[in-house]
């Protein structure tokens, strides 16, 4: 989960990175406009495959959490039978 919670982070900083760098291109004329358009189309696309990422991510997530409870549910009633039958004998 740490691993997950990590890449998270690092796609919402890039993530970031990528809104300021469309908006700098949207208000300025530091670039022509084909190189504008060729760039914010770049990032655009980029964004597009970090938040099918995160789809992805939130994906495994809710599995790994389901799992981590189906598991512990199945332990806590091993546990309850070793008790019941350690006290009938």
């Amino acid at each position: 989960m740490q691993s997950l919670d990590k890449e998270v982070a690092e796609i919402s900083q890039d993530q970031q990175r990528l809104r300021e760098n469309i908006k700098a291109l949207t208000q300025g004329a530091l670039t022509s406009l084909a190189d504008s358009r060729q760039l914010i189309s770049r990032y655009i696309s980029k964004a597009n495959e970090q938040e099918s990422r995160l789809e992805q991510i939130n994906k495994t997530r809710a599995e790994t959490i389901e799992e981590s409870r189906r598991l512990r549910s199945e332990v806590d009633t091993a546990i309850r039978t070793l008790t019941l039958e350690r006290k009938v004998t």
